[in-house]
């Protein structure tokens, strides 16, 4: 499939050009051709070697023979001029006559990079030139630009005279081909080309731009920054090959095409260690990172050499590069299958193998090319441009995998959070269950205390009494009996406030400052020291009994801790529906603290137990030193039913009473 899209890619580009007649001895006849196409004008030149003709010199009596015939496209680098072969530094002047027929229309001629400098006389006109034709390195200046030349045919055979200089490239002559048409068909031709290939470098940088931000948001994701980086440097390439640089040209003669020439081949070096990069990121088995790092360290070699070497040195070195990079390309390929065929995941790997193999035959035609073994012309834009489209397929099949396998992750999740909200309702309901069961428990033990031992002792109180006024008791025996009296009263009175403490304080809403009330009353009487009551809700109907009941256990809870543990003279209990719709329970005493009381204990299990019960009931408990001395519970519930209104009503009954 690769392939397919790589041929289609490549009529894309090429869609309007045919292969024409081959000239024969400097003469190309095209008569019977339609000029509605690109022809290539390819066959023998003239060539006159180490002569910088003019048609004028051409034209002159004797004229002077030509050298031998130079085929075209191609470099002059084998010709052999006097049986000795020329190389590629030197200078020549071509000639061809094209013969398009009688017809008098207007042609074009499109010129791609010919050698370093040239220039071009059509029917005796300098029509074109690029760069400086020179006669040794110093005297020649380079420029890389494309050409497009439009004249007037006169229906004869169209001279061509075509002046040469190559110092500094690697191969002589014009080794892409010259195109020759109607001036309409190499217009288009070269803006379709144009079109074509700014369209490719645009979504190169998106996809570049797009795949290194990707890496910086996720550093993890390093097949990313090798491919965003390996689509930047595509397109810096392309530019560094496509377009005219005239106006560069004006402000760096001769220096910005050398500069230009360097950046190409530094490109095409990091494009090899990103390409590798991106691979070894992938399957790191089958690429090993001493791969990477040898890769890098030729690379760099390389680089160095490219970037500040003097540029004749170029000349020898990148030639030397282009079979190390065949021999890269062919070891990618071979690693790249054997990955596919051991891959888990096939199908991806299907995609990443079809994409390097359509850039490693762009590779491997591009190297054959430049070393002058085929003429099929440079196709690695297309190559890439297949590369990148295989490769932006797997990464976004990635990505949506990813995606599912979140949302995926995600229902789970949900799931799993529905089954433990369920599992914490099924908690606080077995907490409430308890607690209600604890509140049953409390009320059996309350009436069997109430009924049973609370009654015997108030009947041995009775028979007491009765036996003390009866016995006449005098001296010590009668303060031992009056002692036992006392006891016997106070083992009475406990029973008693052990049954009413553990008997419920509500059986319905609205009970709960009666129930408080009597409970600071006992609380004075047991400890002997002053509380004092502030009722701000006495009849609140937005107070459940459940409500009720654990806001008196929290209150009695605070008021034993503060007996036992605070040393307090004083205790203040306050009980407030506040505006906020919730129900406000205060106890503070003047002791010592908790930081005195129990320094090592941290919180206490009373404390738990009071945190667990507002918690059972939606509230909160806050237990906190306060400044002047002594400590602070707060605990805030929430009203049970909000009234429509917005208000929780409650007759106000403000004031302090001391029991």
């Amino acid at each position: 499939m690769c392939v397919a899209f790589l041929a289609m890619l490549l009529c894309v580009g090429c869609h309007n050009r045919a292969e024409g007649s081959v000239a024969q001895r400097g003469l190309l006849t095209l008569q019977s051709r339609s000029l509605d196409a690109e022809i290539p004008l390819a066959g023998d030149w003239e060539i006159y070697w180490r002569q910088l003709l003019t048609p004028a010199d051409l034209h002159r009596a004797p004229a002077p023979p030509p050298d031998g015939y130079l085929h075209l496209p191609g470099a002059w680098n084998d010709l052999r001029i006097s049986g000795q072969r020329v190389g590629n530094k030197g200078f020549a002047t071509l000639r061809l006559r094209v013969d398009a027929g009688p017809e008098k229309r207007e042609l074009g001629i499109r010129l791609f990079h010919i050698a370093s400098a040239y220039r071009l006389w059509i029917d005796g006109r300098l029509t074109a030139a690029n760069g400086v034709v020179g006669r040794d390195v110093r005297s020649e200046v380079l420029a890389l630009n494309d050409r497009v030349v439009r004249f007037q045919s006169n229906g004869r055979p169209t001279e061509l005279v075509l002046q040469i200089s190559n110092f500094r490239a690697p191969f002589g002559g014009a080794r892409m081909p010259i195109l020759f048409g109607s001036a309409a068909t190499i217009e288009q031709g070269f803006l379709g080309a144009a079109m074509l290939e700014y369209f490719l470098c645009g979504g190169m940088f998106i996809m570049g731009i797009y795949n290194v931000a990707r890496f910086l948001f996720s550093p993890e994701e390093r097949a990313s920054f090798f491919f965003g980086t390996l689509c930047l440097l595509w397109m810096l390439f392309t530019l560094t090959t496509i377009g005219n640089t005239e106006w560069l040209d004006a402000y760096f003669p001769g220096r910005f095409a050398e500069v230009l020439n360097r950046v190409e081949w530094l490109v095409v070096y990091l494009m090899v260690l990103a390409g590798y990069g991106l691979l070894w990121s992938l399957y790191p088995k089958h690429f090993p990172t001493i791969g990477l790092r040898v890769i890098a360290a030729i690379i760099g070699v390389f680089s160095i050499i490219a970037v500040f070497a003097p540029y004749p040195m170029l000349t020898y070195t990148t030639p030397l590069s282009i079979p190390g990079i065949g021999v890269f390309v062919v070891y990618t390929l071979v690693c790249q299958t054997i990955a596919t065929i051991q891959s888990e995941n096939r199908s991806a790997a299907i995609l990443i193998l079809g994409g390097v193999l359509s850039l490693d035959i762009a590779a491997i035609n591009d190297i054959l090319f430049d070393m002058q073994v085929i003429a099929t012309g440079q196709i690695m834009l297309y190559g890439m441009s297949i590369f990148a489209v295989f490769q932006l397929v797997y990464l976004s099949s990635k990505t949506a995998r990813g995606y599912r396998e979140v949302a995926h992750l995600s229902q789970e999740l949900d799931h799993k959070n529905a089954a433990l909200q369920t599992k914490i309702a099924e908690t606080e309901q077995l907490s409430r269950q308890i607690v209600t069961v604890s509140e049953v428990e409390r009320c059996r033990i309350s009436q069997d205390l109430h009924d049973g031992i609370c009654q015997q002792l108030t009947a041995i109180r009775l028979h007491f009494s009765v036996l003390k006024k009866q016995m006449p008791w005098s001296g010590t025996a009668k303060q031992e009996i009056d002692h036992m009296s006392s006891l016997l009263n106070s083992a009475v009175n406990s029973a008693y406030d052990m049954s009413i403490g553990l008997w419920p304080a509500t059986e319905g809403a609205g009970k709960l400052t009666e129930a408080i009330s009597e409970l600071c009353e006992r609380t004075r009487r047991v400890g002997q020291i002053t509380v004092g009551f502030h009722a701000d809700a006495p009849q609140c109907p937005h107070q459940s009994a459940d409500q009720c009941q654990q806001i008196h256990r929290i209150a009695q809870e605070a008021l034993t801790n503060a007996i036992k543990h605070s040393k307090a003279s004083n205790i203040e209990v306050s009980l407030s529906c506040a505006p906020d719709e919730s129900i406000r329970l205060t106890v503070e005493d003047d002791g010592v603290g908790r930081r005195v009381s129990s320094p090592q204990r941290g919180a206490g299990l009373g404390m738990k137990i009071m945190a667990h019960r507002a918690k059972i009931i939606g509230g909160t408990t806050t237990v906190s030193d306060r400044e002047g001395g002594g400590t602070s519970v707060l605990c805030i519930v929430p009203c049970a039913h909000n009234p429509a209104d917005g208000s929780c009503p409650h007759q106000k009954q403000k004031g302090m009473s001391h029991v």
